[in-house]
């Protein structure tokens, strides 16, 4: 039988540490990083296009920012439980942020096809529509895409009269703003939870 010195068996410990260590950093492997990752934006995207669909009284403004975010970063820190990632702090915090901005504008614009599709315009309404279509077609200053701004932009403004009137471009302001603090939240919630849960664990 072939002898084991000590030294030839201590290499195989620090080789068995070192891939432990390796294992707990990163939680399951590139695989399961980009599974994650995939099923967040899969379940945000179906969360973005639930809210477009609920009660006016639901959406409001400022406090539907905020409970979209949030609700983004519980779901992010559950999927990175689930599929047993841990990411940096740092990247959770982009990755939340980044995912909840997409999510909220997502579902403003699913709320502005849906406005759109609903509304009627009144016979007067649509005369004077064709008016101001007829008188831009004349300076020959109407692009493309210019019908479809000026209607995103009518729909932000009817969003605000909530609020008061508050004229152009105050209401892009305003979503801006919500855009910004969805991804606060969603970026600040998911990182609390998730110091939280590195803490709970035994080392």
């Amino acid at each position: 039988m072939d002898r084991v010195g000590p030294h030839d068996a201590h290499v195989p410990a620090e080789l068995d540490e070192s891939d432990d260590s390796t294992r707990d950093s990163t939680q399951g492997g590139g695989g399961s990083l980009v599974v994650w990752m995939l099923a967040s934006l899969f379940c945000v995207a179906v969360l973005a296009l639930a809210v477009s669909h609920a009660p006016a009284r639901i959406r409001l403004i400022g406090l539907l920012s905020i409970g979209f975010g949030l609700l983004v970063g519980w779901l992010i820190v559950w999927l990175a439980n689930v599929f047993e990632v841990r990411p940096s702090l740092w990247t959770l915090f982009v990755f939340a942020a980044s995912l909840a901005c997409g999510g909220f504008v997502l579902s403003t614009l699913q709320t502005f096809q849906l406005d759109t599709a609903m509304r009627q315009l009144s016979k007067e309404e649509e005369l004077a529509a064709k008016l101001m279509r007829e008188i831009d077609r004349q300076r020959g200053v109407v692009k493309a895409d210019e019908t479809v701004v000026q209607r995103f932009r009518e729909f932000l403004s009817r969003r605000v009269r909530q609020l008061g009137a508050w004229p152009s471009p105050w209401p892009e302001v305003f979503w801006s703003g919500e855009c910004l603090l969805t991804g606060i939240a969603a970026g600040g919630l998911s990182v609390r939870r998730a110091s939280a849960s590195s803490r709970s664990q035994p080392e």
